[in-house]
């Protein structure tokens, strides 16, 4: 069966704030998500994996930036310490996947990547927190039921995602700076 899933968003401008609502980006997510599921995935693990991983992501990321450019800029550069941390990491113990495809699973950068932004989310948003962590935690639990990773390989990932994000909020960043408000740059600087 071949199924297209088309969503299209209005934005209507709110008197007071110009953002979509809590609720309203709840919703739109939901039905985007079961719509593409359906349409995609053989499993609610291939589709978490899959689409959902995408979709958290970029969901992740597009409310950070509604937010605050600032903390916009610092999820990137806190996905890029992430990045740099657990392919770094997967080069060095080159542990075969419990499916035998390949020697690239500890740790995960599924569950590494979502609980970057699960974490940064979860401090910018508190009130969201267990939406997101169990977001993040679906998604890791996803790779071990369709044996991509251990569960050791998880959990390590959640805990650099985790550090990599409370440590760009307490520190104010790895890689790239947010540039000074009114500025039309970014500031860049490497640390050694």
């Amino acid at each position: 069966m071949n199924f297209r899933a088309n969503v299209t968003l209005g934005l209507s401008s709110n008197s007071t704030s110009g953002k979509l609502s809590l609720m309203t980006k709840a919703a739109a997510l939901t039905i985007l998500t079961f719509t593409t599921a359906a349409a995609q995935a053989d499993s609610t693990a291939d589709f978490l994996s899959g689409n959902g991983y995408h979709l958290f992501l970029a969901y992740g990321a597009i409310h950070t930036f509604q937010t605050s450019k600032e903390d916009g800029v610092r999820l990137i550069d806190s996905m890029i310490a992430t990045t740099i941390a657990t392919e770094g990491l997967k080069a060095i113990t080159r542990e075969e996947r419990p499916d035998h495809s390949d020697h690239k699973s500890f740790p995960s950068g599924h569950a590494s990547a979502a609980f970057t932004v699960a974490a940064f989310q979860a401090t910018t948003h508190p009130k969201e927190a267990p939406y997101w962590y169990l977001g993040a935690a679906l998604i890791g639990q996803s790779r071990v039921t369709l044996h991509r990773h251990f569960e050791h390989d998880v959990l390590a990932g959640a805990v650099i995602g985790y550090l990599s994000s409370t440590t760009e909020l307490k520190s104010g960043g790895w890689i790239l700076k947010p540039a000074p408000d009114g500025a039309k740059f970014l500031g860049i600087s490497v640390r050694f």
